[in-house]
């Protein structure tokens, strides 16, 4: 997940280009995006739903500082951090294995207001505004892991419009990232099939390391024209190897 994202805001990066009265003159921009993720949690044997906020800086210059203000004006200031050591490319993403970083409570919708101090001293302000929605989990209990196939089978989730596929190992590491697929109508029941031949694994890695399938099911906030640096929400549904019921029936005597 972390190599798709990664290339996803670089090319948001590239994109924001450059503006000028000539060759010579350089104009800093800075685009700000703040979404929620949801993800589900077992808790003293309950069902758990969590949300936690994402925040992404994107910058066509080096950037020094950025920081987020809430929509409540008492609310603390968050600080982001480079994103796999980019200059450009400032986050604060949370982490479902750490504890504190998700809660049961969603957050608070409204406009909430980057600040973004480049290298260079330039210091810019951006808003941008998160509405009160959330994605629903896909139901991932159907996937099966096989010995050179993963089939992740789930329902459609209706309000999303891509949904991307990471494995992970036994040791808490991305071992395979997709690109986006797309969410047609039909069939209502959606079946993505990889296989160690699949594109997308990390050298040295297949289906025998696999441990956790995640399924991220992404909207955007236009529909009709997504945008990579326009994220409205996303949900993250989990499937571990060892929901698999592997055991074999004893022979009948």
């Amino acid at each position: 997940m972390r190599k798709f994202f990664y290339l996803m805001a670089c090319a948001v990066v590239t994109g924001l280009g450059f503006s000028s009265c000539d060759d010579d003159e350089f104009t800093p921009n800075v685009i700000g995006d703040v979404y929620t993720k949801t993800i589900q949690e077992i808790v003293d044997g309950d069902t758990v739903i969590k949300h936690a906020l994402v925040y992404y800086a994107f910058a066509n210059d080096a950037i020094e500082t950025a920081r987020v203000g809430s929509p409540d004006a008492e609310a603390d200031t968050v600080d982001l951090a480079s994103y796999a050591d980019s200059e450009t490319i400032f986050r604060l993403y949370p982490d479902r294995n750490k504890e504190g970083d998700f809660d049961t409570i969603t957050p608070e919708a409204g406009v909430y207001k980057f600040v973004v101090t480049t290298e260079a001293g330039v210091v810019m302000e951006r808003e941008n505004e998160l509405s009160e929605t959330t994605l629903p989990l896909a139901d991932l209990s159907e996937s099966t892991i096989d010995s050179d196939l993963v089939t992740i089978k789930f329902k459609r989730v209706a309000d999303a419009d891509r949904y991307i596929v990471r494995f992970i190992d036994a040791e808490g590491n991305s071992i395979f990232e997709s690109g986006y697929f797309t969410n047609e109508a039909t069939p209502s029941t959606k079946e993505i099939k990889v296989a160690n031949e699949s594109k997308g694994w990390a050298l040295n890695k297949g289906i025998i390391n696999v441990e956790k399938i995640h399924l991220i099911s992404v909207k955007f906030e236009n529909s009709i024209y997504p945008s990579e640096y326009q994220v409205a929400c996303i949900s993250e549904s989990e499937f571990t190897k060892s929901n698999v019921d592997v055991s074999t029936p004893e022979e009948e005597e």
